[in-house]
């Protein structure tokens, strides 16, 4: 029922959510806001005595921080910035309590400085890093196991469960991911395609081929490959038109979208990096190694690009001269004023056999929440992070939706049907998430893919001693937290 709600509300052009318009009509507008926010029946309300909760959140600039997700800024769109005052006022109302934030370029070392200074506490209640940062916190011991706290409902739909599972070691999770958490979904990778080259190749229709389940990378490969167009100087360069456009991230996701995953877990759910590869994985990674070398492809981690990898990649789409670009969701933000028509499509499957896509959120700019251990009263805190995902999936998902669709209402219905799938089902890889603690097991993969060279399990092989000792290192330090 809440999915049907949410498409009627995306599809709305007159949401509660209103641009406010000069400062101080901001207050009245997040007023007004909030009192379109029901109250849950199911989460406790409890009078927590003016208590101040603070977040801290990383800015490493470039745009690359989290701090929007828990306070409105003025570079953040007004459908976003007034469900995030909406969804705080709510929280602040029912507990009687006041959200703070503050940022730091360095969350890590700053969690690190607070707590060997001996924290009373009252500095910071939550952090929301990103998973590698998430790691680096719970490897030093700063971060509460989230497992036996009261009021926490992983099941329900405004927790992303995946993350509860993916990444618990030993039975232990410290980091949880929600409605709240929309960086996520800006560093979430899909497929998005320029409608027109489609028409005039007369490709068949992707959102059925995904809708029927058929969106493999065999397929995405193939319909990729009928493209290429020279500009005329019979030399391939940035500058012909390609049937996909990435740089070497598309690695890391495709590799997700076909279910791989580097690092296993053992019996007991402790960490472990296999000796050798599966079938499956040098079966897929053969076939991305093909991809990306071959001349459709506009692969810019290759030398004659890499300096400018990424605006490369990006331009070459919103310029009309890539049929597929694959990417975050947060460049949605430029796509919009493309003068082609473009869609989006998640991740392809490995193969047909595959029950469900799979969405790569990237490990390091992305975002969670987790809980220090220099906080006190964490049962409070708990109760906390439940209903600020509660509230946050009827006020911050659909704004984040509506904000991507907005002024594409034709397109709507597929286009809000792709991104609840994309956003729906994330598969996390500690062999990509360990990548700044000595474990760089994608930087491994996605040389030998910018090098043409399909020596996966070889080289898998020959780091398996050097990273297994880091992994074992992380289960030692999970084993001895309390």
């Amino acid at each position: 029922m809440k999915k049907l709600i949410l498409l009627v509300l995306v599809l709305s052009m007159t949401l509660t959510f209103l641009p406010s318009c000069a400062e101080e009509q901001e207050e009245e507008a997040a007023e007004t806001t909030a009192s379109t926010v029901e109250a849950a029946t199911d989460i406790p309300v409890k009078d927590m005595q003016e208590r101040t909760i603070t977040f801290l959140t990383y800015n490493r600039g470039g745009g690359y921080t989290t701090t929007p997700e828990i306070l409105k800024t003025e570079e953040q769109a007004d459908v976003i910035n007034d469900a995030i005052v909406s969804r705080n006022l709510t929280i602040e109302e029912n507990y009687n309590v006041k959200i703070e934030c503050y940022e730091d370029e360095n969350i890590v070392e700053e969690l690190n400085r607070l707590t060997l200074a001996g924290s009373d506490g009252s500095e910071v209640d939550f952090v929301i890093p990103s998973q590698s940062y998430a790691i680096a916190m719970m490897v030093a011991g700063h971060l509460v196991p989230l497992n036996d706290l009261p009021y926490l409902n992983f099941g329900a739909e405004y927790w992303d469960s995946n993350m509860i599972a993916d990444t618990a070691i030993g039975g232990k999770n410290y980091m949880m991911q929600c409605d709240m958490n929309w960086v996520a979904w800006d560093t979430t990778y899909l497929v998005f395609f320029n409608k027109r080259i489609a028409t005039e190749e007369n490709i068949e229709d992707m959102y059925a081929l995904v809708d029927e389940g058929k969106w493999t990378f065999e397929t995405y490969a193939e319909i990729s490959q009928r493209v290429y167009r020279d500009d005329g100087d019979t030399v391939v360069d940035k500058d012909d038109t390609f049937g996909t456009s990435a740089c070497n991230v598309c690695v890391d996701a495709f590799m997700i979208g076909a279910g791989i995953t580097y690092i296993q877990k053992d019996a007991n759910g402790y960490l472990v990096l296999p000796s050798s590869t599966t079938e499956q994985m040098d079966n897929i990674f053969n076939e991305i190694v093909d991809f990306c070398n071959a001349s459709e492809t506009l692969y810019t981690d290759h030398p004659a690009y890499k300096a400018q990898r990424v605006q490369i990649a990006h331009d070459t789409f919103t310029e009309g001269r890539a049929l597929f670009f694959v990417d975050c969701l947060a460049t949605y933000t430029d796509l919009k004023y493309m003068e082609d028509e473009f869609g989006m499509l998640p991740l392809p499957k490995y193969d047909e056999e595959q029950k469900e896509y799979y969405t790569f959120s990237h490990f390091q700019n992305g975002s969670c929440l987790a809980i220090p251990q220099m906080a006190k009263d964490v049962d409070d805190l708990a109760l906390i992070a439940e209903a600020i995902a509660y509230y946050s999936h009827d006020t911050v998902r659909p704004a984040y939706i509506n904000n991507i669709l907005e002024g594409r209402i034709a397109q709507a219905e597929n286009d809000y049907r792709m991104i609840d799938k994309i956003t729906s089902n994330y598969l996390y890889d500690f062999g990509l998430i360990l990548y700044d603690y000595g474990v760089p097991v994608n930087t491994t993969v996605r040389m030998l893919v910018t090098n043409n060279l399909k020596a996966l399990s070889s080289q898998m092989k020959s780091v398996q001693k050097m990273y297994s000792a880091k992994v074992e290192a992380i289960n030692a330090k999970v084993s001895e937290i309390d």
